[in-house]
């Protein structure tokens, strides 16, 4: 599982080669906040071409992989090539894994000298499938302006919601982190200054809201009560979700990304830990009656294992793996909580359709299945797991409509 797909520490997007066709993504600059543009096209379900610009595209297929400057070069497995390459650009890495031969995986370092090519075997089955980074949140469908009519905002941009029940604005951390997440992507997208330091800015928030549990973990609070009717309980401030801190510790990873600011890996890492405190102990996890662990998005007493803001959770703890694969422990960790999905989802299926927690019938709106059925793509781009390519076909007819 998770603890043998070992992800190399550099900035990746993942993008599965079946049903795709030409699109635009990005490489990000390992050294600085510049970008790469670069775009993927699959000519057919074997074979795909990346052109990097600057007339270089790189070329694979299930039986040669080749990188062509003007004319075609052939890659083996352990050489490596000059090519032409802008010397204002720094390092990107892409990865390539063979759809005929899941054992194999080539590692692709393009820099302003050579490709490198070298040959690592992979102990799990995947599609063909090639990874740079940054992670692109797919599931999330929404742009910045979204929250326009939803929020209002405080003199440094950062959104607040209207609670009722206290009469008064307060900063959610869940909205706030979405909206970082899409001044993310779009600034990826676009590399347009304003989205950068909308996200900053959150950034900047959630570096200074925290409340400290211990030395190694921080809380992001809810400062109301909130009572849930699936379980018949109120939750007493401040309290705290797994969707929050799950959230909290994307949009953290990601300012490590453009800055290389360490201090914003140890928070993430901080707010992940929060996720593994048991609720017996005023945390966020506990257990499905099959003995899995679940990160919950309302910590009740009585147990709701809401489905989506648990996968949300799930996204921060991929994304800090994957850049920090030597803590063995969350690595172990977040095998155990791929495990607990995969065991719980048929729980959550019925008559064609998702009921919203484990223990109520209500079923999900449209809305919720769209993007619930996004969250198992986003799942598969971001593990490698045919298992969650697979939930996402099957909930995608379910919904009806195009993706």
């Amino acid at each position: 599982m998770i603890k043998k797909f070992h992800l190399t520490i550099a900035l990746f997007l993942i993008v599965f080669i079946t049903g795709c066709s030409q699109k635009e993504y990005i490489i990000q600059d390992n050294t600085s906040k510049g970008i790469v543009p670069f775009s993927v096209k699959f000519i057919s379900p074997k074979t795909a071409t990346i052109d990097l610009g600057n007339n270089i595209v790189l070329e694979f297929s299930n039986t040669v992989d080749t990188a062509r400057t003007n004319s075609s070069i052939s890659i083996s497995p352990t050489a490596s090539y000059n090519v032409i390459w802008d010397d204002s650009l720094k390092v990107a890495t892409l990865k390539l894994l063979d759809s005929l031969a899941p054992q194999k995986i080539y590692k692709i370092t393009v820099s302003n000298r050579a490709i490198d090519i070298e040959h690592v075997k992979l102990e799990r089955d995947s599609c063909f499938t090639f990874i740079t980074r940054p992670f692109e949140y797919s599931s999330f469908e929404v742009t910045p302006d979204f929250w326009d009519s939803l929020c209002s905002y405080d003199e440094n941009g950062i959104p607040m919601v209207f609670r009722a029940s206290i009469n008064d604005y307060y900063y959610n951390p869940v909205t706030l982190s979405q909206y970082a997440l899409s001044c993310f992507d779009a600034f990826i997208r676009e590399n347009d200054s304003v989205y950068y330091d909308n996200f900053m800015s959150q950034v900047e928030w959630l570096s200074n809201n925290y409340d400290i549990i211990n030395d190694s973990i921080i809380g992001y609070p809810y400062p109301f009560l909130l009572y849930n009717p699936r379980v018949g309980d109120t939750l007493i401030p401040p309290w705290y979700s797994g969707m929050a801190q799950g959230h909290a510790a994307s949009v953290l990873i990601r300012a490590y990304i453009l800055t290389k600011n360490i201090e914003y890996m140890k928070l993430a890492q901080k707010s992940i830990n929060f996720m593994f405190v048991p609720i017996s102990e005023n945390g966020l996890m506990r257990h499905t009656p099959e003995g899995n662990i679940w990160i919950e998005e309302y910590p009740t007493r009585e147990p709701s294992l809401v489905l989506n803001g648990y996968v949300f959770s799930l996204y921060g703890l991929l994304e800090y793996i994957a850049y920090n694969p030597e803590d063995i422990d969350l690595v172990n960790k977040t095998e155990q909580c791929l495990n607990s999905l995969i065991s719980s989802i048929s729980y959550y299926e019925r008559e064609n359709w998702l009921q919203y927690c484990r223990y109520t019938p209500d079923l999900v709106t449209d809305w919720y299945m769209r993007f619930q059925t996004l969250q198992m793509n986003q799942l598969y781009v971001y593990t490698g797991d045919i298992y969650f390519y697979n939930i996402y076909e099957k909930w995608k007819i379910w919904y009806g409509g195009d993706l």
